[in-house]
């Protein structure tokens, strides 16, 4: 492989770095954000199937509020959905809620 193709390589793989550590690291490594997905994983069933989307952490009235969407599988082993949640930082640890006016209030 010649230099150039080597140095096009090098650039492409700092640029995904980079993208990786300003869009999804503060994701896995924001404890509030990490206290807003346990709550959702202590409150539903399948804990182990859930994935995560849209999370974001906000400010309201001088609380922290995790906000963002989850997807679970039911019984039979299917998704049912992306669902809307908020949870409230309190400590070390969150409250979570799926109830759409608290969602409007804190998220939107």
């Amino acid at each position: 492989m010649n230099k150039t193709g080597k140095l096009l390589i090098t650039a492409t793989l700092v640029i995904i770095a980079i993208w990786i550590a300003f869009t999804q690291a503060p994701n896995y490594l924001d404890r509030d954000i990490l206290n807003g997905k346990a709550a959702v994983l202590r409150a539903v069933m399948n804990a182990e199937s859930v994935k995560f989307n849209d999370l974001r952490k906000v400010r309201h009235e001088g609380l922290t509020i995790v906000c963002g969407q989850f997807d679970v599988k039911d019984q039979t082993g299917n998704y049912v959905g992306y669902k809307d949640f908020s949870a409230k930082v309190v400590d070390k640890n969150s409250v979570f809620s799926e109830d759409p006016e608290e969602y409007q209030l804190y998220c939107k």
